[in-house]
């Protein structure tokens, strides 16, 4: 038997059963840490102060609080943000943020900012891809790092697309699919989810996500309202080089003093 239908707010239903989605689809979380850990170390940085935008229930935040930075994660969920806080008690802050926000300022400033497993395709209005790099640019410190990834047009466009998927936890079930809007070169994604409750019935969410890509040149001019330089750019928290049919990229921004150039070439 099940209840009626909820027609949820993004990453609200799904922070109920993320982490054990999660502990079956095996992201790569530890080889994402140890990259990102091996390119803040090389950049000499002055201190240890990581901000993670898009922490989500913090698997990648925990995991560079024991590698050795003071880590804070923010997150546009407050359901996820819960979860986290849950978890992790101890050591790794979470605080509940949508960004743009203002209040990011109150934060003081990072050495370090990264964005993790596709936050910034959902910088999908337009705009606000810009407005939140000029945000993470005020509070990284000059010399800085900023370390994001990305899903790429190949795997929006060709993989995710048409993707439909589904499977049965027990104690949830799920239903993905997707449709790719060419004209907004967006992918558009309805997760519909049955949760096992208390009295053992089965409730129905849905919950609609929006995964935009961006060009090269897009992400530098946003970098560069932001104070920040495109660097490097890597399959996903490695340092191979990407082709079009790579499906996750990951960029590494430096911060600087002087104004940037936003046709700064990719390296």
């Amino acid at each position: 038997m099940s209840l009626g239908i909820v027609n949820a707010h993004q990453y609200t239903a799904m922070a109920r059963v993320y982490d054990e989605w999660m502990d079956h689809d095996k992201p790569p979380y530890d080889k994402w840490a140890a990259g990102i850990d091996r390119v803040l170390r090389g950049a000499a940085l002055d201190g240890s102060r990581v901000l993670e935008f898009g922490c989500g229930t913090g698997a990648i935040t925990t995991r560079l609080h024991k590698l050795g930075w003071d880590v804070t994660g923010v997150d546009a969920s407050a359901d996820m943000i819960e979860i986290a806080r849950q978890k992790f008690p101890v050591g790794a802050g979470f605080l509940h943020m949508r960004l743009p926000d203002p209040r990011i300022d109150e934060l003081g400033a990072f050495d370090a900012v990264v964005a993790c497993f596709d936050t910034v395709n959902y910088l999908s209005e337009p705009g606000q891809l810009e407005e939140v790099f000029r945000q993470i640019g005020r509070v990284l410190r000059p010399g800085g790092v900023f370390m994001f990834d990305v899903n790429t047009r190949h795997r929006l466009e060709r993989i995710f697309g048409q993707y439909h998927s589904g499977d049965d936890f027990e104690t949830f079930a799920y239903v993905w699919r997707n449709r790719y809007r060419s004209e907004e070169r967006a992918c558009h994604i309805e997760l519909t989810f049955f949760i096992r409750q208390a009295d053992g019935q089965y409730q129905r969410f849905i919950e609609s996500h929006i995964e935009r890509w961006f060009s090269h040149e897009e992400v530098a001019t946003a970098l560069a309202c932001g104070g920040m330089v495109p660097a490097r750019v890597n399959v996903a928290y490695t340092d191979d080089e990407p082709d079009d049919a790579t499906n996750r990229i990951t960029y590494t921004a430096t911060k600087i003093e002087r104004e940037c150039d936003p046709g700064a070439p990719l390296r």
